[in-house]
């Protein structure tokens, strides 16, 4: 073999060693071009909302606070009756201190019998509003309720969520807006969305609510079989 031959030979490895090599790299970049879903601020351990009280003084607690934990569906008509039958016993609760209540926004159509993608897009408008002004979550999370589209396919469109945000005295509009028209926390939510479990379970129905690992099991209609199992929750507690 002559030596122009080895020396063609040998330039050739060369260059398929660094297309080899490059591949690599590129395969290894590409692999992590995907960067993980964007978290709402302040949410807790367990991928829930924290609400804020936010009303004023509250009376001094001397046990621990309950921890409530609800999976809701803003698409849902009984994620919607629960909180109208409970918002002010919930609210009652949280000005008193004797409760903390996490939410848990998802997207389950196959739950909740309504429309997946407003779901989605309603839980994406909540988180933002967690990220960009916490204080006013519960308030806008009643509104999505208050005001849930009607029928199998929603005709609110983000800008109606936008504008309902803006109704319900959110603050910092213009970060709020953009989150909301860009979906900035619509992968956040379809992961809690596809992993939702709850005490050990998969989230079965829609809502799921939890008092200090106590499942719900009453009637969602029921303000009386809800303040029932509070109590029998504060009393083993």
């Amino acid at each position: 073999m002559g030596a122009a031959v080895r020396t063609r030979i040998v330039v050739l490895l060369i260059v398929l060693l660094v297309v080899v090599t490059g591949g690599i790299a590129i395969g290894v970049v590409a692999s992590g071009a995907g960067s993980a879903a964007s978290v709402p601020a302040g949410v807790d351990g367990e991928g829930g909302i924290p609400v804020a009280s936010g009303r004023g003084e509250t009376t001094a607690v001397t046990t621990t606070p309950m921890a409530l934990t609800i999976y809701t569906d803003y698409s849902s008509n009984d994620a919607a009756t629960f909180l109208t039958v409970n918002d002010l016993f919930m609210r009652g609760l949280l000005d008193a201190g004797t409760a903390t209540i996490a939410i848990h926004p998802v997207a389950l159509p196959e739950l909740s019998g309504g429309d997946g993608e407003y779901a989605l897009r309603a839980a994406n408008a909540a988180a933002c509003v967690a990220e960009y002004a916490s204080d006013s979550f519960w308030e806008f999370h009643v509104a999505l309720f208050a005001n849930q589209p009607t029928g199998p396919v929603s005709s609110a469109s983000d800008d109606d969520l936008v504008e309902l945000a803006a109704g319900s005295g959110v603050g910092r509009m213009g970060e709020v807006g953009a989150c909301i028209r860009e979906g900035t926390f619509a992968p956040w939510v379809q992961d809690r969305s596809a992993d939702a479990a709850v005490a050990g379970g998969v989230v079965d129905r829609i809502p799921v609510v939890v008092a200090d690992g106590r499942v719900y099991e009453g009637s969602i209609s029921s303000n009386t079989e809800f303040r029932a199992f509070h109590a029998s929750v504060s009393t083993v507690s």
